[in-house]
């Protein structure tokens, strides 16, 4: 069939004519959802929600290596320079420190996220939203893993 029968309304599904029962059943679904009610968890909805959350993760865990990988360069320039620290660097180091801070404040999509910001409280200093998200991430996590 060509486009110009589908545009002339001669197709079946270029009518624009909708029975009740169609209506009906659009209208329930872009209907506001009551008070209290939420839509239903289905594994189909679970899973995508917790595959945008590891998406989530993963950009973050790229700006931190990436943050990671300039800190590197820096440090071997300083060693060529024989140089000890310079502002530069310490500009460097802030900007992995902030990465840290910045990817702790995402909430832990699993296990090894939460060992990750568990191993950042030792040798960084965070902020307090994300020494706050980390709280709130073992809360959430580790009933887990004693089941």
């Amino acid at each position: 069939m060509t486009d110009a029968a589908y545009n002339s309304g001669s197709h079946p599904r270029a009518t624009g004519k909708f029975n009740q029962k169609s209506t009906g059943f659009i209208a329930a679904l872009l209907a506001p959802l009551p008070e209290g009610e939420e839509p239903a968890a289905s594994k189909t909805w679970l899973r995508r929600i917790d595959t945008d959350a590891r998406i989530m993760w993963q950009m973050g865990m790229e700006n931190v290596n990436r943050a990671r990988a300039h800190w590197i360069v820096d440090d071997e320039r300083l060693r060529r320079l024989k140089i000890l620290r310079d502002s530069a660097s310490f500009a460097v180091l802030d900007r992995w420190n902030a990465a840290i801070d910045r990817q702790c404040c995402i909430p832990a999509p699993g296990i090894m996220a939460l060992r990750w910001k568990r191993r950042q409280l030792r040798c960084s200093k965070l902020s307090d939203a994300a020494l706050a998200q980390i709280a709130a991430d073992e809360a959430r996590l580790d009933p887990k893993v004693d089941a």
